[in-house]
């Protein structure tokens, strides 16, 4: 799992989009809150596919995904069918900080990438 990789000081931010949806946080800190909120969320989804279509290495320790997420929510009944970034920050061969999106532009605009591919936003 993705837990072996993460930080003891990991953080991970949510964009408010998709803390609406539920079983999200707005940030957790620490590799404990992490893996809490991590199991949180799988709980409380049936089923949460994500589907990278693009990775995209920044050069400076830091990897943004971009693609799309489905989701089915087990009692809420919530379905997910949306675009998804994840900007993820790498040091030392661990996770120190992962930032989701559910809105390609704003995950563009988080990797300063927003006016060099503006047809991507």
């Amino acid at each position: 799992p993705l837990f072996v990789f993460a930080d003891p000081q990991i953080e991970a931010v949510n964009t408010p989009d998709l803390v609406a949806i539920g079983g999200f946080e707005a940030e957790t800190r620490g590799r404990e809150a992490f893996i809490e909120a991590e199991g949180r969320w799988e709980a409380q989804w049936e089923r949460f596919r994500y589907q990278p279509n693009e990775v995209i290495d920044l050069g400076d320790g830091r990897v943004l995904l971009l693609g799309r997420v489905t989701a089915a929510g087990g009692a809420s009944g919530v379905v997910v069918d949306s675009e998804w970034g994840l900007l993820a920050t790498v040091s030392g061969g661990r996770l120190i900080r992962e930032q989701n999106f559910l809105d390609r532009g704003q995950a563009l605009k988080a990797a300063g990438l927003a006016a060099k591919f503006p047809d991507r936003g």
